[in-house]
């Protein structure tokens, strides 16, 4: 009798659980709906599963979500599923992906950031453009850069303007890392230009940097400009 009783104790246990796991709340988040920075931040969400996320964790979370200044309907889904302990299913993108279910603890420093994940808008318009990195706004870009003159100048202002204000940070201590990060953002930018577009932008990119490196071209010796290395991905015919 006893060993009847335990094993009908231990099937019921199997059948509650089974019950708990097929109706856990569970969000469905395809892959498509977000960015390519979002797209990092899942995978490094994924990769931490076992361990609360902390507040330093939910920091690069909100870093890589508003790069672009906005949150989009997938990065809001996950930030909700987050808030709330729900289990995130990531649906592929293409047919050759994997789909994948995760869910994280959360620290109170952790709820604290991501409750303050908000889309904001930055004064210069043409900044903007470059930060929403859509093919919209990309091209609008190009189509000013284009243009000559004024229109120009303008965009050419806004990419040489961040350089500055990036290279015054990097260091050779560390490998230029602020500098190598933001180049690849401007890579991914490009990256989401209309068909037809990808290789403009990155001449245009390539204009600014090459000019603003100056003496730096032409060899390894770039003391007092931008490696080369850091940027040879943008050089026009390089693809």
């Amino acid at each position: 009798m006893k060993m009847i009783s335990r094993c009908a104790v231990s099937l019921a246990t199997l059948a509650g659980l089974f019950c708990l796991s097929a109706h856990a709340e569970e969000v469905v988040i395809d892959e498509a709906s977000i960015s390519s920075q979002g797209k990092n931040i899942y995978h490094f969400l994924r990769r931490g599963a076992d361990t609360p996320l902390s507040g330093a964790d939910a920091e690069r979370i909100k870093k890589g979500f508003l790069s672009d200044t906005k949150v989009d309907d997938g990065e809001r889904a996950l930030i909700d599923a987050l808030l709330a302990g729900k289990a995130i299913r990531l649906k592929p993108q293409y047919s050759t992906g994997s789909e994948y279910v995760f869910s994280r603890e959360l620290s109170a420093e952790a709820s604290a950031v991501l409750n303050s994940i908000e889309s904001y808008t930055v004064d210069d318009p043409i900044y903007q453009l470059w930060l929403e990195a859509t093919p919209e706004s990309i091209n609008t870009l190009l189509t000013m850069f284009e243009a000559g003159g004024e229109q120009r100048q303008k965009v050419y202002d806004m990419l040489r303007g961040r350089l500055e204000t990036i290279w015054a940070t990097s260091r050779y201590q560390d490998d230029y890392k602020d500098m190598a990060n933001e180049l690849l953002r401007w890579a991914n930018r490009c990256s989401n230009a209309a068909t037809g577009q990808y290789r403009p932008c990155r001449s245009m990119v390539y204009t600014v940097i090459s000019d603003y490196d100056g003496a730096g071209l032409g060899g390894p010796d770039t003391t007092g400009g931008i490696p080369d290395h850091l940027y040879s991905q943008f050089k026009p015919n390089d693809d």
